[in-house]
């Protein structure tokens, strides 16, 4: 009789531990973090010291080497021989870094999966709040957090209240924040079910420099009904002065061709939204990129140089009607007088 007794409290226990208890079974969660790495000898030990000190244990890093030429690859060997953590370094030739994350999604193991950039920063928190979220509410496979924009210089990202605090949206809200530019987001504020992205061959565009992160993120909101949205500031995204990000580099070109592409992949999955982002989707990223080569070209002629791949006026009419009051100024003041508009985002930009 007491040794029945035993037996059931034994199989209790055991029932408790494997399926009752949700915040035990979430700390044996696998998470794999994917790194892809080119040339940012001057950044990695600093992205590398936010990896180590996650306060989420069960981690796998892959970092994917891009056929670096400085030290990355030795920066990386040397944290390998160090760490706890589970680390993978894959080297593939120079093929972008597109191809590099695809890597890292074949290789990974873990049940979430979330892309980092070599050379930002994370919150301690980063992983553990998002785990966390996705635990609490099983039926979603994709939280979302918010980002801070880091300098050059910086070596840590500001603190975070040490609280957890999200809320939970259907698609369509997402869809409209990310539309309208309520919520401004990168792939890499994200952490997603690896069965959302490989189930549905989720892939990031290979052969695209630009834009191919933005597009991914907005496919995966697409697929999924709800999406978790944390108020937290857990990621660091670094501006730097160098980078390629903040010359004109006529590859932006390849963001055009992406968000022309998106419109067919959400029309496929939603017919509704369909016609808002057919309306403003793309036309806002001209608008965007606009702005951004008014106020990196060194002279007008330059300036229309680089923006000659897309048809401005058409995209900036469309805008006429979209909500926000910035957009619509600026688009007037281009339609009206593009020189002018050129002088004055000039003069705004270096002010700021």
């Amino acid at each position: 009789m007491r040794i029945g007794k035993i037996k059931t409290v034994i199989v209790y226990l055991l029932r408790t531990w494997l399926g009752g208890n949700k915040k035990m079974r979430s700390i044996s969660e696998l998470v794999t973090i994917v790194v892809p790495v080119y040339n940012v000898e001057n950044y990695l030990s600093r992205c590398i010291q936010t990896l180590e000190r996650q306060i989420y244990d069960n981690l796998e890093i892959i970092f994917i080497d891009d056929g670096s030429t400085d030290n990355s690859k030795t920066i990386i060997e040397q944290y390998m021989e160090k760490s706890r953590r589970k680390i993978q370094l894959i080297s593939i030739p120079n093929s972008g870094v597109s191809v590099a994350r695809n890597k890292g999604i074949h290789a990974a193991n873990g049940r979430y999966i979330c892309f980092v950039d070599a050379d930002d920063m994370l919150d301690k928190h980063y992983i553990q709040y998002m785990v966390t979220a996705l635990q609490e509410n099983e039926k979603c496979k994709m939280v979302i957090c918010q980002n801070e924009i880091i300098s050059d210089e910086c070596t840590a990202i500001p603190n975070n209240d040490d609280r957890l605090v999200y809320t939970i949206e259907d698609r369509r809200t997402v869809l409209d924040m990310m539309l309208y530019h309520t919520l401004t987001v990168g792939i890499w504020c994200s952490l997603i079910e690896t069965s959302c992205l490989k189930e549905n061959e989720l892939y990031f565009e290979e052969g695209f420099r630009y834009s191919e992160d933005l597009q991914l993120l907005w496919k995966l909101v697409v697929r999924n009904n709800k999406i978790i949205l944390l108020k937290n500031r857990l990621y660091g995204y670094r501006k730097r002065y160098n980078s390629a990000m903040n010359r004109f580099n006529p590859n932006r070109k390849d963001g055009y061709i992406l968000f022309q592409k998106l419109e067919d992949y959400i029309k496929k999955y939603d017919e509704e939204f369909y016609r808002k982002f057919k309306r403003f989707g793309l036309s806002y990223w001209v608008w965007s990129t606009l702005w951004q080569a008014a106020n990196l070209s060194p002279d007008y002629e330059a300036f229309k140089k680089n923006i000659s791949f897309m048809d401005v006026k058409y995209h900036l009419r469309k805008l006429l009607k979209y909500p926000s009051l910035k957009v619509k100024i600026s688009s007037i003041l281009y339609l009206v007088m593009p020189y002018g508009y050129f002088k004055i985002l000039k003069f705004y930009c270096n002010l700021k």
